[in-house]
């Protein structure tokens, strides 16, 4: 008998057994959709950071300066006319006036053949021209320059030197003893310009009537000044 209401006594264990394999399924169902929800969550996240993220890159247009033409204006004409100046500046010719107002050439320029020296009495060569005029004469500068020197000739007696533009240079020998205020080494002179008078310096002319030893050098080389005195009013 007891055996019998032992077995009838536990009539509930298999459907427990039912019960707990359900719950299995549901649990696991349940970590599906979890970790299904957690992977659409990720991407999705994932693709909106990268949409995000990304920078669309913006076209900037061709934008086409045009060429403009800007006139030299250097070189239109004022007012719209040619103009008749002439753009080179020239320098202005040179002028050259005689050393001497009146004077004439008495003895003339000789460096080859030998003249007679009537104060020496005997023949030499004669490095410039003699200019007869009265005693005390004013003698003017050939042409523009620089005076460069002033000395006192051992023979020639008071000379001075003028550098000239083109390497000239001119000498103006037997000058008297006193020159004009203002005539000293440096000054510049210009063509015409009183530098000193006629004298009576030079004693190896001191025979010859009165007048002026004049010289002219070219870089240094005696020339003769006839010929560059010559047409001079």
């Amino acid at each position: 008998m007891n055996d019998k209401k032992n077995n009838g006594s536990n009539p509930q264990k298999p459907k427990v057994k039912k019960i707990n394999g359900y719950s299995a399924y549901i649990y696991l169902a349940l970590a599906i959709c979890i970790v299904t929800a957690l992977t659409i969550g990720i991407l999705t996240m994932s693709y909106n950071y990268n949409d995000i993220t990304s920078i669309p890159q913006v076209s900037i247009p061709d934008v086409s300066i045009p060429d403009v033409s800007v006139p030299d204006i250097s070189e239109a004409p004022v007012g719209g006319e040619e103009s008749d100046v002439d753009e080179v500046i020239t320098d202005p010719e040179p002028v050259y006036v005689f050393p001497v107002d009146n004077g004439t050439i008495q003895k003339e320029f000789s460096m080859e053949a030998l003249v007679f020296s009537s104060t020496m009495q005997d023949y030499r060569v004669h490095s410039g021209i003699d200019i007869a005029a009265d005693l005390g004469s004013a003698v003017k500068s050939y042409t523009d320059g620089t005076i460069k020197e002033i000395v006192d000739d051992p023979f020639y007696g008071k000379t001075v030197v003028i550098e000239h533009a083109y390497g000239l240079t001119s000498y103006y020998k037997n000058l008297a003893a006193e020159l004009p205020e203002g005539i000293i080494v440096g000054k510049i002179v210009k063509a015409g310009d009183i530098i000193g008078a006629i004298g009576a310096s030079a004693i190896n002319e001191a025979a010859d009537p009165s007048h002026l030893h004049f010289e002219l050098k070219l870089s240094g080389d005696l020339i003769d000044p006839k010929p560059e005195l010559e047409g001079i009013d």
